[in-house]
């Protein structure tokens, strides 16, 4: 339980917690509780302050959540309208056990457990990770309504208090003459249909044919001695637009009053014999056989002609199709959220680290990174002390739902920073990507599937270490990069390879060297695998960018560069220079068109939209300078195309 001789007065921690920062927010409740059992991490996301509070021996979390409120409602915090105590643990955030409260504005001495939680029950309901705001919580299953019952369908609403008596009494008819109505105006609008329907019925066949010409030329025409008809057709033919039955209108049909006189019916010496005649002829028709008969009873059908005849195939250059693109993979460089060993290096709000760049990066089928840090809490790292040229990373474990919302899909682990805490540590960064739902890849002899756009990738990883896939041995990098060929639509190979620093930034086909370590040939490297069936090939580790290659249709990148380094990595000169890789490849893996997005890094290593275009003068530069035979071009903003 809290320890009441601690004071504001004999303890000048307290304005600081008091100011909000975290980390004398965890020190006072140390010393608050004064228990060595108790251990304490605090974070704060919005308006809300997360206490994680771990218990060593059989106690549980429960027991102090009232005093864990009680402490935090006397540093009367600005700014923030709920608590959650939340179970310290290694477990999956699902199952911890976690008790909410509300902190109300006047700051009320006894806590507010939110209302319709059993704090028993709490690990058993399904919940999203504490880390994530509302905004980005998987959405509550929302209880269906009780159905409505039919008599009650109809009964309205009591009428608003502003509403007069009179407006009353209109609301009440309204209702109870709505299923007359209803009926009613059914009935209508099938009638208003109905008239509509013979109305322009009537009215389309009452227009003249669009395409004839107009009377005034007809008239004119028929005036010009020997003029022959418009159309071009005998005026006695039926019109050849339209069907034979239908090509007299019915004003046709009418007696004309000047040629009565020499009609047959106004002479009967005029009249025709009985008999059958044949159009425009005034003799009876010879006597006709069946077959002719039948024959034209039942006419033979025209004869079409297709439009598009398919031996005209041959007249097309299939080989000049380019197919579409039908896969997109964005892909970017080393990742660290930050961390937490020796010196406490995390954002206070972890929207902060993608906020800037989180809507381009996820324009893709796939997104990939190389996660340069670990998911572990093992406490000492067997780099020791470290030196000047010693770094060792460690970001907390629920980071990488922080990786999830930024939209990775795959990343790489394969460097020189996964086994900063040992086996345990590289085992923990594996296990935390993959419960997220992030495709780990890492492990030596491993190829880690997924699927896109209903095909089939496999990822592949490198590094200059021999505790993973290594650059140096080519054979059994071929010999993988040709297993996942045979299993797989698409190979993706990631190398963590090469030359570090400002200066790095030129590609050389030869072994290159970073403190006397040998850091292979990635040249020699990237084409090897693609011979052997790798359809891109992503590159980092130099820290700064570098040139795109296209070998033999698949586009290689020598260095992503740095991505995001929270207080962890030099932003100066070209460090601070970074990009997005957007690739587009069709279904075999041949690169079809892509992009440089490019990207810069602020002063705390944190990526956002550069509008000065850094990355892609700096790529640009070094793919002309590096490769100047390779068939690529990029434009000033950026995209990339095959050259002709």
């Amino acid at each position: 339980m809290p320890n009441p001789s601690l004071s504001a007065d004999s303890q000048p921690l307290k304005p600081l917690a008091q100011s909000g920062d975290v980390r004398a927010i965890e020190t006072w409740l140390a010393q608050s509780f004064g228990d060595p059992h108790l251990r304490f991490e605090v974070a704060r996301r919005g308006a809300t302050l997360y206490v994680f509070l771990t218990v060593a021996g059989g106690d549980t979390p429960a027991a102090y959540a009232s005093a864990v409120y009680d402490v935090v409602a006397d540093l009367a915090l600005h700014g923030l309208d709920r608590l959650e105590v939340i179970d310290g643990t290694d477990r999956p955030q699902v199952d911890r056990w976690r008790q909410p409260f509300y902190l109300p504005g006047d700051w009320t001495d006894s806590p507010t457990a939110l209302e319709g939680i059993d704090p028993i029950q709490v690990a058993q309901i399904e919940r999203p990770s504490p880390q994530l705001p509302e905004f980005l919580q998987r959405p509550k299953a929302v209880p269906k309504p009780d159905p409505i019952p039919a008599e009650a369908a109809l009964v309205a609403p009591p009428p608003s208090p502003a509403l007069g008596e009179r407006a009353a009494a209109l609301v009440q008819s309204l209702t109870r003459s709505k299923r007359i109505k209803g009926s009613l105006g059914l009935a209508a609008l099938i009638g208003l249909g109905l008239g509509l329907g013979a109305a322009v019925a009537q009215w389309r066949y009452g227009q003249p044919d669009s395409l004839a010409p107009l009377s005034s030329e007809v008239s004119a025409q028929e005036n010009a001695p020997g003029s022959p008809p418009a159309d071009g057709v005998s005026s006695d033919s039926p019109d050849p637009g339209r069907p034979f039955t239908d090509s007299l209108a019915p004003d046709s049909l009418a007696p004309d009053p000047d040629s009565q006189a020499s009609s047959p019916e106004a002479d009967p010496a005029l009249a025709p014999e009985p008999g059958i005649y044949i159009d425009d002829i005034g003799e009876p028709e010879a006597e006709r056989s069946v077959e002719s008969i039948a024959a034209e009873a039942n006419p033979a059908p025209p004869q079409l002609t297709p439009i598009f005849d398919p031996s005209r195939l041959t007249a097309l250059n299939v080989d000049a199709l380019q197919a579409p693109p039908t896969l997109s993979i964005n892909a970017v460089g080393d990742v660290i959220p930050g961390t937490d060993y020796r010196t406490y290096r995390l954002p206070q709000d972890w929207q902060y680290l993608f906020g800037g760049i989180q809507h381009q990066l996820q324009q893709a089928d796939v997104v990939f990174g190389n996660f340069e840090s670990t998911l572990t809490e093992v406490r000492n790292s067997p780099k020791g002390a470290g030196g000047p040229n010693v770094f060792a990373f460690r970001t907390p474990p629920w980071y990488a739902s922080v990786l999830k919302v930024a939209g990775f899909d795959v990343m790489s682990v394969a460097n020189n920073h996964s086994f900063d805490f040992g086996d345990q540590g590289f085992a923990d960064t594996m296990a935390n990507l993959e419960k997220e739902g992030i495709k780990a890849v890492g492990r030596k002899g491993e190829i880690v599937y997924t699927e896109a756009k209903g095909l089939k990738l496999a990822f592949i990883a490198f590094s200059h270490l021999n505790q993973h896939n290594t650059v140096h041995d080519l054979d059994a990098a071929a010999a993988l990069v040709q297993e996942a060929e045979q299993n797989a639509d698409i190979v993706v190979v990631s190398f963590h390879a090469g030359k570090e620093g400002s200066d790095a930034t030129v590609t050389r086909n030869q072994t290159e060297y970073f403190l006397s370590e040998n850091r292979g040939n990635v040249v020699q490297f990237s084409r090897t695998v693609v011979d052997h069936g790798a359809d891109l090939v992503l590159g980092h580790g130099p820290h700064v960018p570098r040139a795109l290659e296209l070998y033999n249709n698949k586009l290689i990148a020598y260095s992503l560069g740095n991505f995001l380094g929270y207080r962890t990595l030099s932003t100066a000169g070209p460090l601070g220079t970074s990009l997005i890789l957007t690739t587009n490849l069709d279904g075999n893996g041949d690169f079809v068109s892509g992009r440089v997005v490019p990207v810069a890094l602020d002063r705390n290593g944190v990526p956002y939209l550069d509008d000065h275009f850094k990355g892609v003068i700096l790529v640009r530069t070094a793919t002309r300078r590096d490769f100047p035979d390779t068939p690529l071009t990029i434009d000033d903003e950026g995209y990339i195309w095959r050259s002709p």
